[in-house]
Formats: C-alpha cells, sequence, structure tokens
C-alpha cells in the first residue's frame, strides 16, 4: 500500500521598518491605532479641529457670577401620614398606563402596601401584608393595564393585582 503526504507551505512577508500612520482629528476613525479617536487622542489636543473639546485643554477656568439668582422652594403636595416610612424603598412607575405614575410604597408598622398617585400622593389603592420587608417592586407580567406590585414578607413574596 502506498502512503501518500501532503505538505502545506504558508509562507510570511514581513515589512521590514514600521510605517506608523497619523491620527486624522475629524474623520471619526483610529487612524493611528492606538485606541483613541480624533478628539481623544492626545494626537489632537493642539488641531484646530479640537479646540474647545474637554480633553487636553486646562479645566481649571472658573466664571464667578456678579450675583446668585433668588430661589425659592415650595411644596407641591405631600402624601398623608402613615402611607410610608423613612426605612421603606419606594418603586414609581405607571401601572394603569394612564401617563401619570404610580408610588409604591409600604408601611411596616401598619401592615400596608399602597399605591399612591404620582399627580398628588393620594391613596389609589392599598393592600395588607402582614409585615412588609421595606421593599417593594412592580411588573407587569401580563402585559395590561393593571401592572402587579409585589412585597416580602418573613421570606414570603406577596403578589398584589388589581
Amino acid at each position: 500500500m502506498k502512503k501518500l503526504f501532503i505538505a502545506f507551505l504558508s509562507i510570511c512577508f514581513f515589512a521590514i521598518g514600521t510605517v506608523s500612520a497619523q491620527e486624522i482629528c475629524n474623520d471619526g476613525i483610529d487612524n493611528d491605532g492606538d485606541g483613541f479617536v480624533d478628539c481623544f487622542d492626545s494626537d489632537c489636543s493642539e488641531s484646530a479641529d479640537c479646540a474647545g473639546f474637554y480633553l487636553g485643554n486646562d479645566a481649571s477656568c472658573e466664571a464667578e457670577p456678579n450675583a446668585f439668582p433668588v430661589f425659592s422652594l415650595s411644596l407641591g403636595y405631600q402624601s398623608a401620614n402613615n402611607v410610608t416610612n423613612n426605612l421603606s424603598r419606594i418603586a414609581i412607575g405607571d401601572l394603569d398606563r394612564d401617563g401619570i405614575p404610580e408610588i409604591v410604597t409600604q408601611n411596616k408598622y401598619t401592615d400596608k402596601v399602597y399605591i399612591l398617585n404620582g399627580d398628588d400622593a393620594s391613596v389609589k389603592a392599598q393592600g395588607n401584608v402582614n409585615n412588609p420587608d421595606w421593599r417593594a417592586s412592580i411588573v407587569n407580567l401580563e402585559d395590561d393595564n393593571c401592572a402587579e406590585v409585589f412585597a416580602v414578607s418573613g421570606g414570603r413574596i406577596f403578589a398584589l393585582d388589581c
């Protein structure tokens, strides 16, 4: 029996010497291959194309106004007492797809989860959850006009629906 051997020859060409490309500062390409494009490349810090760019320029200047503007704050609205406490986390989302976000909050000491109107903080709905654990979340599992609210209590997850 005759054995046939086939050899593959690969030839590599190596360039002698190196050629470095110059960064063109306004074409959106990393021309010199250093990982930086245009004004992000230090080669372009003196380029007119990058004048005023925040990298490579002195950022120590500041302008102090002659007078500070007068402003005031006022309370837009507030929720009723005891719909939340300061340790709980809130969740905000448009539960009923009416374009107005609802605020989901809870009070561990009253064993309630509240859904507040995002326009005026009035109570839209409430549910009883025995000792809620400071966190609630919302998701619209059924892709309808009534998202579900989830609360944690004693290692259990409770779902509240419309």
